[in-house]
């Protein structure tokens, strides 16, 4: 099964460890497809070229004073799609769980919710550089991934009994893992541009 992988980049010196990150954990990285919009102040062909996988890679270049912003970045990366299976969207500077590939299909097939164009959404965990290795900064790396047990659904509450659960309930925070960190996604927490 196909994975198209959607990265919209706007000079960002973490494009190529994403790339080359994301096709070294996959269980299957004959499976991916990436498609690279890549704003900056030069193409970078050879990275592609030297990637050892290029012919997955659709990848168009952009001058930087040309960019119209990320979602319509993302928007040309969507053009680039062909009916691959699954469709994920990453930031450009982002570092992958091994075998995240087949975590997220294994999402994506799971019973837990019984609509077929199922979406999988969430902000992934953060990370830093330390002597030149990517580290979690999150705080919730003690955080399991969410298991789906074979033939669960989502159970549907009414809005009544949901409000009076919360006015019950006493607040604490909440912690959640969310699909893109579960489909094994990180990212760091802030990407300075660069001049």
């Amino acid at each position: 099964m196909k994975i198209f992988v959607s990265l919209a980049s706007y000079r960002d010196p973490l494009l190529w460890f994403t790339v080359h990150d994301a096709y070294k954990k996959a269980k299957h990285p004959e499976n991916l497809v990436f498609a690279i919009v890549d704003q900056g102040s030069a193409p970078q062909y050879r990275h592609v070229e030297k990637t050892g996988f290029a012919t997955q890679i659709r990848y168009v270049f952009i001058q930087a004073v040309d960019a119209r912003g990320a979602c319509w970045a993302r928007h040309l990366a969507q053009t680039l799609y062909d009916g691959e299976d699954f469709f994920l969207q990453v930031d450009s500077h982002t570092w992958f769980d091994q075998d995240w590939d087949v975590i997220c299909i294994g999402l994506m097939q799971s019973n837990y919710t019984p609509n077929p164009k199922k979406l999988l959404t969430g902000y992934p965990r953060a990370f830093e550089f330390k002597e030149g290795k990517p580290v979690d900064v999150s705080g919730t790396k003690d955080l399991i991934y969410a298991k789906v047990k074979e033939g669960e659904t989502l159970k549907r509450r009414s809005p009544r009994s949901m409000a009076a659960r919360s006015a019950t309930s006493e607040r604490r925070p909440r912690h959640s893992s969310a699909p893109t960190g579960t489909c094994g996604c990180w990212s760091p927490p802030t990407q300075p541009a660069r001049a």
